[in-house]
């Protein structure tokens, strides 16, 4: 992701007041040829019990490479 804009602060939220406009630098065409989060060494039930995940460096690189790959 690229930041594109400058970042906002909106007080009146409680939980994530900071927002960033961003744009994706890499991106699948259709969401059929996406690679599966095993691919990124991250297991498919973790998505299910958490709002998001933590990925260390070698689990991003291993996301990015699988998504340029399905992406060509």
């Amino acid at each position: 992701m690229e930041v594109v804009a400058d970042p906002e602060n909106v007080p009146a939220r409680d939980r994530w007041r900071w927002r960033f406009a961003v744009r994706p630098l890499l991106a699948v065409a259709r969401l059929s040829v996406a690679p599966p989060v095993e691919a990124a060494g991250v297991f498919p039930r973790s998505l299910g019990r958490h709002s998001y995940i933590r990925l260390t460096p070698e689990q991003f690189e291993a996301g990015r490479a699988a998504i340029a790959d399905a992406a060509r």
